[in-house]
């Protein structure tokens, strides 16, 4: 009976990883698969000391807190506003122009919504 191995995987630039597939009807000598089977293989030989590429480039414009974690997110179709849900059961309603002001006296929470769980 085979022993299976346990091989740790290094995180790796996605954009190197090449696709592989064997044609229908042939098998490798070091497979344990039957001919005919459709294999697909994943080549990632990647170079492991290559620096990571730039990180992204994010600015916090406002911020409003729930007492729990967000756990979801979405906006307007017309962009004009947005919704956070969070896992305190509340959502909050803010008006997007209004946090691209950076303003202490303008608020953009137009509205906290409570007990609302999915």
């Amino acid at each position: 009976m085979p022993t299976e191995e346990s091989v740790e995987i290094e995180p790796t630039d996605l954009s190197k990883i090449k696709a592989v597939t064997t044609p229908t009807g042939a098998a490798d000598e070091d497979d344990d698969t039957e001919a005919g089977t459709k294999l697909t293989r994943l080549n990632l030989d990647t170079d492991p000391k290559s620096p990571p590429g730039p990180g992204p480039n994010i600015s916090t414009i406002y911020t409003t807190t729930h007492k729990e974690a967000v756990t979801c997110t979405a906006f307007s179709k017309d962009g004009r506003y947005a919704v956070s849900g969070s896992a305190d059961a509340s959502l909050k309603i803010v008006d997007v122009n209004k946090m691209k002001l950076v303003n202490d006296e303008v608020h953009p929470v137009i509205r906290t919504l409570y007990d609302h769980v999915s």
